[in-house]
């Protein structure tokens, strides 16, 4: 019987140690992966109009977010993280029945960005939480475009904008150690691409564009944290 007490007071010890880890003044240091995936079909009825009447692009996106949060008060953590992606694009031309053409394309952008999370306890060692969150990030690619018999190298600026609103849960497996599961619910971007050939400082605006999405369901990244 005192061993059974024993046992009930250490354990009711460690649960009030750990949940102390989550108060103000805690430290994060998390990392994150996740995949986006997202694929598009185009058919024209009327061939004349374009050499590929028929296409399917797919995008795939990889995310590794490592991130380091601060507990400012009870259940409110701030933080920052880096942004490493690597995308995925391919896209398959069928311009009649006996022809088809592929293409397959890899980008590596980084960035960084800021958040904010507010928990809510569901039970001693389960949450749930919201989180928002704005990053910038991008890339600058080389590559060499061949006209007339003529080599141009050509620079390619990518940058990107996003900020987001996401619901997670994250459960805590031990006293410093967990790991969640956050999914975005809207987002907005804005991006712009610039190129300039030659390697002349000028730099020429190719596109721009604004995005505002729901996410629900098409996005959603893994993470376990060290908390100390």
């Amino acid at each position: 019987m005192k061993i059974k007490l024993l046992i009930l007071v250490l354990l009711a010890t460690t649960a009030q140690a750990s949940w102390a880890q989550m108060e103000k003044g805690s430290w994060f240091l998390r990392g994150n992966a996740g995949i986006n995936y997202s694929s598009n079909h185009y058919a024209m009825d009327d061939n004349s109009l374009t050499s590929y009447p028929i296409s399917n692009r797919s995008f795939k996106t990889y995310t590794l977010s490592p991130g380091l949060g601060y507990m400012l008060r009870d259940h409110w953590m701030v933080g920052v993280e880096g942004i490493f992606k690597r995308h995925r694009f391919d896209s398959e031309y069928i311009p009649d029945e006996f022809n088809e053409r592929l293409d397959g394309q890899y980008l590596t952008s980084t960035g960084f960005g800021v958040f904010g999370r507010r928990f809510f306890n569901l039970e001693k060692n389960f949450q749930i939480f919201v989180e928002t969150g704005i990053g910038m990030g991008g890339y600058t690619s080389e590559r060499n475009r061949v006209n007339n018999n003529d080599i141009q190298k050509e620079d390619e600026n990518y940058r990107e904008y996003e900020a987001d609103l996401a619901i997670g849960i994250h459960y805590r497996i031990l006293k410093n150690l967990s790991i969640e599961m956050n999914m975005p619910l809207m987002g907005f971007s804005a991006s712009e691409t610039k190129s300039r050939q030659n390697s002349l400082n000028e730099w020429q605006q190719i596109s721009s564009t604004q995005t505002f999405s729901f996410k629900f369901g098409s996005d959603f990244q893994l993470g376990i944290n060290f908390i100390f």
